[in-house]
């Protein structure tokens, strides 16, 4: 065999499958290693195979990569373990994002594919039944080619912090880690997207990896949370912080409710300088901001929150302990203003009016060259760069961006050289729809908590003149660019957005959030009256739907077969719900659960589910837009936000009604 190392040579000639493996792979990669493997993860044939000049030009891989045989009829998931493992054990010399699996197993290529997909690798399943050989080289090619092209490596939902994920702010998450441990506050502002999560989480990564900092998350979204009093708040705070006094490494406050409030004076004078730096990173502040439209009681508590977290904090560095702030969120508005409801504002000097930046130029085009290589697509300095301006070097758009470019270029054309043209001619009908509906719900986002940013964007889409401080704070968010004295759009996707959001008719002089919504979309009373009746209408029979859906799925399909179905979702809920509704018959818990809470048990089994709504991402987006509620909030609508929910509950209806 001319594509096996001679010095294992005897080795793999010793085992038919082995000797079979190497035969399929001839002129596409040699054999580099080989071991048999039979632990608590399985029994397997592993191989490190390392693809040929055309294999390698091709597929566009540089590393070699695992090959595996499991033994399993039944294929399981500790194979991914295994592979993860063999992949951690020898970095960087195999590919981290791609392995073969050779498998007995009719129905083991999609759980394969789904398993990997969850640790972020691309599995190349390849089925082998006992009565037919491997594929031949050429067949195996096709195999392999169309199942690296085919995985989406651009569309990833949720916060990432892993190596191979994590672009463009790697310094800047050092940086942090470093004032987190020296007692610092630091603030992280922008609109929605931008990755404000995925840095928290990279910092929190780090700092469990170093093991020199106790990290507090808060995450301000959280119903149990935002529904409390400031006293409560501060109270499961000092809870917390008396847990990572005594040494608990990392504490999400949302778990502590089960335990009782502290005295967080009792904690302060408790403080000193043997204990280890503790971090509070707050997520999500807006929920408890005076313009939380999930809980308007934070109007009064606000300034009490943070007048007390302010004198715990002051205390505690006192006594040498060094207490760190990472607040993360939308709005830099109540962090600004010198007083609310007449009264000093207690956030301000204290919490940093800093904000949390597009990508720069030359990490987007890193990351777009990288990911696109992953798939196939050919990215040069130019066309790279022109796909980063048109998204404003927002990371989260590229990659929806790059996400539906992928999709649009046939598999069997890659390698695919991507040039300017062909970025305008797929992305234009893109951010006319889906694209432009994406960016618009985060602008749509920023103005309802931060109305200043609603005047300022209005002048920017009219083209009138900007204050300094209008300037300053739209730049710092990265919605507008400077060329000489003009102000624009810094991107062509928010200056589509801007058009769609306000249109050219509207009246100029707009001093208030409800002024600028109220423009020749908006509905006279009894036409409002009627729209949010037929939509809560619309979304209370989805709800009855989306719980008989789930209950079915879970109950016939779940893999969890030694668990009830109320058991699964139980266990999908956070300890606070959950604690709540155990009580509750079966059939009533169901009727309890809100739309939010359904959703997140769907995104908690989405291989369940996955085959009935497609994109996760379109998942994601829609149940955002319909958990707004219009109807359950004072605030004005329009005729937009009325056609853009619609379209939300019709993609929703024709998944689970149909």
């Amino acid at each position: 065999m001319n594509n096996v190392r001679q010095d294992i040579l005897e080795k793999v000639s010793q085992s038919a499958i082995a000797m079979e493996v190497a035969r399929s792979l001839v002129g596409l990669f040699t054999v580099e290693s080989y071991k048999k493997v039979n632990d608590d993860r399985g029994s397997f044939d592993s191989f490190y195979l390392h693809p040929t000049k055309t294999m390698a030009s091709s597929l566009l891989i540089d590393r070699e990569i695992i090959g595996v045989v499991s033994s399993f009829q039944n294929v399981q998931a500790r194979v991914v373990r295994f592979i993860k493992d063999e992949i951690g054990k020898v970095t960087p010399r195999l590919h981290p994002g791609v392995a073969i699996v050779i498998h007995g197993d009719r129905r083991g290529n999609q759980k394969l594919e789904s398993w990997g997909r969850e640790q972020g690798i691309v599995i190349i399943p390849i089925y082998k039944s006992l009565e037919k050989p491997l594929p031949g080289p050429d067949e195996l090619k096709r195999q392999i080619a169309w199942h690296i092209f085919s995985s989406d490596p651009f569309d990833i939902t949720g916060p990432v912090s892993s190596d191979d994920e994590f672009y463009g702010r790697r310094n800047e998450a050092l940086e942090l880690t470093r004032q987190l441990e020296k007692g610092r506050v630091r603030t992280f502002l922008g609109i929605r997207k931008i990755g404000k999560t995925s840095i928290i989480s990279r910092c929190v990564h780090e700092v469990q990896q170093l093991q020199n900092v106790n990290v507090i998350m808060i995450d301000c979204s959280n119903d149990f949370f935002f529904s409390l009093k400031s006293d409560d708040a501060i109270g499961y705070l000092a809870t917390a912080i008396n847990l990572a006094m005594k040494g608990k490494s990392y504490i999400e406050v949302s778990d502590l409710v089960e335990l009782k409030p502290s005295d967080i004076n009792t904690i302060a004078s408790e403080a000193d300088d043997t204990i280890k730096p503790i971090a509070l990173i707050f997520d999500e502040v807006d929920y408890i901001t005076p313009s939380s439209q999930a809980a308007p009681h934070w109007r009064k508590e606000f300034n009490i929150f943070w007048r007390k977290l302010r004198a715990f904090y002051q205390e505690a560095h006192r006594r040498k302990l060094r207490i760190s702030l990472l607040v993360s969120g939308v709005s830099s508005m109540w962090f600004s203003v010198e007083e609310i409801d007449g009264i000093e504002n207690s956030a301000l000097h204290f919490i940093p009016e800093e904000y949390l930046s597009p990508f720069p130029e030359g990490a987007s085009v890193g990351m777009i060259k990288n990911i696109g290589k992953r798939v196939g697509l050919k990215f040069n300095d130019k066309s790279a760069s022109y796909l980063a301006s048109i998204c404003g070097n927002f990371p989260y758009w590229i990659r929806k961006s790059g996400s539906y470019l992928h999709k649009a270029i046939p598999v069997d054309s890659r390698p695919f050289d991507v040039d300017v043209e062909t970025i305008d001619g797929v992305l234009n009908e893109y951010f006319e729809g889906e694209g432009g509906v994406i960016a618009s719900v985060a602008i749509r986002h920023l103005y309802n908590t931060h109305p200043n940013c609603a005047i300022a964007l209005e002048k920017v889409a009219k083209k009138e003149e900007l204050n300094k401080y209008e300037k300053h704070m739209l730049e710092k968010y990265g919605l507008v660019k400077t060329k000489g004295k003009i102000i624009e759009p810094s991107c062509r996707v928010i200056a589509n957005s801007l058009t769609n959001i306000f249109r050219p008719s509207i009246k100029s002089s707009v001093k208030t959030i409800d002024e600028i919504m109220d423009t020749e979309l908006s509905l006279d009373k009894s036409e409002w009256i009627e729209e949010l009746a037929l939509i809560n209408k619309r979304r209370n029979n989805l709800e009855d739907h989306l719980r008989e859906f789930i209950r079915y799925g879970l109950k016939f399909n779940s893999k969890e077969k030694s668990k009830t179905w109320q058991q699964i979702i139980g266990e999908s809920l956070p300890p606070g719900r959950k604690k709540t509704l155990s009580v509750i018959a079966p059939d009533e818990m169901m009727t309890k659960l809100f739309f939010k809470e359904l959703c997140q048990i769907i995104t908690k089994h989405w291989d369940i589910f996955q085959n009935h709504f497609g994109d996760k991402n379109n998942f994601t987006l829609n149940a955002m837009i319909i958990n707004e509620r219009p109807d359950a909030h004072a605030n004005k609508i329009d005729k937009a936000d009325i056609a853009l929910y619609r379209r939300a509950l019709d993609w929703f209806e024709k998944a689970v009604i149909k």
